[in-house]
Protein backbone atom coordinates (compact mmCIF):
# COMPACT_ATOMS: atom_id res chain seq x y z
CA UNK A 1 0.00 0.00 0.00
CA UNK A 2 1.14 3.07 -1.08
CA UNK A 3 2.44 6.02 1.91
CA UNK A 4 -0.03 8.37 0.79
CA UNK A 5 -2.82 5.65 1.01
CA UNK A 6 -1.71 5.18 4.41
CA UNK A 7 -1.17 8.74 5.52
CA UNK A 8 -4.56 9.06 3.93
CA UNK A 9 -6.41 5.93 6.25
CA UNK A 10 -4.51 6.78 9.55
CA UNK A 11 -5.52 10.69 8.76
CA UNK A 12 -9.23 9.80 8.28
CA UNK A 13 -9.30 7.63 11.99
CA UNK A 14 -7.51 10.36 13.54
CA UNK A 15 -10.80 12.41 12.13
CA UNK A 16 -13.31 10.36 13.25
CA UNK A 17 -12.27 9.41 16.52
CA UNK A 18 -12.21 13.28 16.66
CA UNK A 19 -15.62 13.85 15.05
CA UNK A 20 -16.86 11.16 17.25
CA UNK A 21 -15.88 12.48 20.35
CA UNK A 22 -17.56 16.20 19.50
CA UNK A 23 -21.15 14.00 18.47
CA UNK A 24 -21.17 11.98 21.36
CA UNK A 25 -20.59 14.95 23.46
CA UNK A 26 -23.18 16.80 21.68
CA UNK A 27 -25.47 14.15 22.36
CA UNK A 28 -24.73 13.30 25.64
CA UNK A 29 -25.09 17.12 26.83
CA UNK A 30 -21.51 17.13 29.27
CA UNK A 31 -18.93 19.54 29.23
CA UNK A 32 -16.41 19.30 26.69
CA UNK A 33 -12.40 18.93 27.55
CA UNK A 34 -10.64 22.06 26.54
CA UNK A 35 -7.25 22.79 26.06
CA UNK A 36 -5.40 25.41 28.12
CA UNK A 37 -6.97 28.54 25.47
CA UNK A 38 -10.70 27.61 26.22
CA UNK A 39 -13.44 29.11 24.20
CA UNK A 40 -14.36 25.29 22.46
CA UNK A 41 -17.88 25.72 24.87
CA UNK A 42 -18.79 28.55 23.45
CA UNK A 43 -18.13 27.36 19.72
CA UNK A 44 -19.69 23.77 20.36
CA UNK A 45 -22.41 25.75 21.80
CA UNK A 46 -23.22 27.83 19.14
CA UNK A 47 -26.33 27.34 16.45
CA UNK A 48 -23.74 26.68 13.64
CA UNK A 49 -22.77 23.99 15.49
CA UNK A 50 -25.64 22.21 14.30
CA UNK A 51 -27.62 21.64 11.08
CA UNK A 52 -30.94 20.94 10.78
CA UNK A 53 -30.55 20.03 14.88
CA UNK A 54 -28.21 17.01 13.99
CA UNK A 55 -24.18 18.28 14.82
CA UNK A 56 -22.09 18.95 12.18
CA UNK A 57 -19.85 16.69 13.86
CA UNK A 58 -22.32 13.68 12.81
CA UNK A 59 -21.98 15.15 9.35
CA UNK A 60 -17.27 14.82 9.39
CA UNK A 61 -17.69 11.38 11.28
CA UNK A 62 -19.77 10.31 8.05
CA UNK A 63 -17.32 11.83 5.66
CA UNK A 64 -14.02 10.67 7.42
CA UNK A 65 -15.74 6.83 7.75
CA UNK A 66 -16.26 7.88 3.95
CA UNK A 67 -12.56 8.32 3.19
CA UNK A 68 -11.30 5.71 5.22
CA UNK A 69 -13.55 2.86 3.30
CA UNK A 70 -12.93 4.26 0.06
CA UNK A 71 -8.57 3.81 1.18
CA UNK A 72 -9.46 0.80 2.26
CA UNK A 73 -11.39 -0.18 -0.83
CA UNK A 74 -8.76 1.00 -3.40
Amino acid sequence: MPLWSVSSFVLALIGSGIAGYLTAVHLAGVPLICGEGGGCHVVHGSHFATLGGEPIALLRLGMYLVIAALVLLR
